[in-house]
């Protein structure tokens, strides 16, 4: 469709009695009718049907053996492994200058720096620790059956 035909831009459905109805109408047939045109068909919605029924059959049912104990819910998994990667990063960043600075701040020396970030990054640990004991708690890692 040229865009130099269009005097007006408009969004919404087309329907019969709009101005512009007969125009496009013209312009999709032309293109439906082209020869590559059978090449741009959707399949019908009925072969959806055909494809994945919407009952399951006992034959379905049994070709999947069932465990019946617990699934590990990734969602869930993926979610707190998120969280707890972006919070880890603020934690040991701020374990690693926490150390830093206490360590200026109290002149403990050279080997007084390392010291105090290793302190701080038991901490981190421990709070790392924490978040993820008490995440699961809200983000169950499994679910039964």
């Amino acid at each position: 469709m040229s865009f130099k035909r269009l005097t007006e831009v408009e969004s919404g459905r087309i329907v019969a009695g709009h101005h512009c109805y007969e125009v496009c109408r013209a312009y999709l047939r032309r293109m439906l009718e082209a020869p590559f045109a059978p090449f741009l068909r959707l399949d019908p919605a009925a072969g959806f049907g055909e494809i994945a029924p919407a009952q399951r059959t006992r034959a379905m049912n049994s070709s999947s053996p069932r465990s019946g104990g617990r699934k590990i819910a990734w969602q869930n998994v993926m979610t707190v492994l998120s969280a707890a990667i972006l919070i880890g990063a603020e934690v040991f960043g701020a374990a690693f200058a926490g150390g830093w600075a206490v360590a200026n701040y109290l002149d403990l020396g050279h080997y007084g720096v390392p010291v105090m970030q290793g302190i701080f990054f038991l901490g981190g640990i421990a709070v790392m620790f924490a978040f993820i004991r008490n995440a699961q708690r809200v983000e169950p890692f499994t679910t039964r059956g």
